[in-house]
C-alpha cells in the first residue's frame, strides 16, 4: 500500500537534514509573518489580547544579534526601526543566559513592546515559573495575568510586557483568525 505525504515532506526532511530543528521553526514563523498578511493580523490579535498596544505594520526578522550577541528568534520592527516585538520559540530547550532579561533590555523605554515565548503547551507552567524568577531579579513585575486560553504575561514596566503562550495557541490563531 502507497503511503501518502500529505504535508509531511517537510517535517520529514527538516528532521533527517538537520538537528537545529528550532531553527526551521524559526525560519518558517519568520516566512509565514514576512508573506502573509493574515498571519501578521491573527498575530496582532494575539498580541492585544495580552493587554498590548503594536502597529499592525511590523516587519519580521529573524535572529538579529543584539550588543550582547543574544539573538531572539524572531524580531517585529516597527516602521521607524525599532525593536517593539520578540518572539522566542522553545521546545525542550533551556533558557539561555540572555534569556528574557537582555532581551527585554532591547525594547526601547519610551515604545510599547513585548517579549512573547511560544513553546509546547506541557511546558507553559514551569517555564513561566523560570522566567518570572529571572525577569524579577532586574525589573520590577506587576499585573500579572493568567490568560482564558492558558497564556501568561506580566508588566515589566509602563511600557513592556512579557509572556507565554502554546504554540498550539499561536498556530490555532493563525489558522482561525478572528473576523
Amino acid at each position: 500500500m502507497e503511503r501518502k505525504l500529505d504535508n509531511h515532506l517537510l517535517a520529514h526532511l527538516s528532521y533527517r537534514l538537520t538537528t537545529q530543528h528550532e531553527v526551521i521553526v524559526t525560519e518558517g514563523l519568520t516566512y509565514i509573518l514576512q508573506q502573509s498578511s493574515i498571519c501578521r493580523k491573527a498575530l496582532h490579535d494575539i498580541v492585544l489580547s495580552f493587554e498590548c498596544e503594536l502597529p499592525e505594520t511590523l516587519r519580521f526578522y529573524s535572529e538579529l544579534t543584539g550588543e550582547n550577541l543574544e539573538r531572539p528568534d524572531v524580531v517585529g520592527l516597527a516602521d521607524d526601526g525599532q525593536e517593539r516585538f520578540i518572539i522566542e520559540g522553545k521546545f525542550e530547550e533551556g533558557l539561555t543566559d540572555n534569556q528574557p532579561n537582555n532581551y527585554l533590555t532591547r525594547l526601547l523605554p519610551e515604545n510599547d513592546g513585548m517579549l512573547l515565548f511560544a513553546v509546547p503547551e506541557l511546558r507553559v507552567e514551569n517555564l513561566w515559573r523560570e522566567l518570572l524568577d529571572r525577569a524579577g531579579q532586574k525589573f520590577s513585575l506587576s499585573n500579572q495575568r493568567d490568560l482564558s486560553d492558558g497564556s501568561k504575561s506580566v508588566d515589566i514596566n509602563t511600557h513592556h510586557k512579557l509572556g507565554i503562550i502554546s504554540w498550539e495557541n499561536v498556530l490555532n490563531g493563525f489558522l482561525h483568525p478572528a473576523q
